[in-house]
């Protein structure tokens, strides 16, 4: 991962505009998958270094927070230049890394469909055009051991259906 350092706030509006999407949930209320999925999906975090002293006595102390969305980003931004304890903001941006040699083990497929989960992580649903099974791309899609994202080359692992089924 590597930052660029933007000098502006007009610099980072910009780099929000390019590369967040303007509405969703800021990141800190995400669950692991929509997180995942957001690396998944090599998306941007636009981040503020924040410098603030909890008390005119005491040492400044930074606190990086980051954003997937501009809507988050900006109501924050808001926010922090009101309060009287903020003495700088610096802002950032970096793209998140895919490393498609991980492999994501699904969940139980009786809990949550096959399709759900897969549209968490990666934004496409379970057809042939957007995944298919590792070592076998040109046959036809089953639901069964690994399968790849077409677009990324991530790998998931589609668990076996419970033994009990087939008794």
């Amino acid at each position: 991962m590597t930052r660029r350092a933007l000098e502006t706030l007009e610099e980072a509006l910009a780099a929000a505009f390019d590369h967040l999407p303007p509405f969703g949930k800021p990141m800190a209320e995400m669950n692991a998958r929509e997180l995942i999925g957001a690396r998944i999906r090599q998306q941007w975090v636009l981040g503020m270094r924040v410098h603030y002293r909890q008390s005119v006595a005491s040492a400044p102390v930074v606190s990086d927070r980051e954003y997937l969305t501009e809507d988050a980003f900006r109501k924050d931004h808001e926010t922090l230049v009101r309060s009287a304890k903020v003495e700088n903001i610096e802002f950032y941006v970096y793209r998140l890394a895919n490393d498609p040699s991980q492999v994501i083990h699904l969940e139980e497929l009786s809990r949550m469909p096959l399709d759900s989960q897969l549209r968490e992580y990666t934004g496409d649903g379970y057809t042939t055009g957007a995944f298919y099974n590792e070592g076998d791309p040109k046959s036809s899609l089953r639901a069964a051991g690994i399968i790849v994202h077409s677009k990324t080359g991530q790998r998931f692992f589609v668990p076996a259906a419970p033994a009990h089924r087939f008794a």
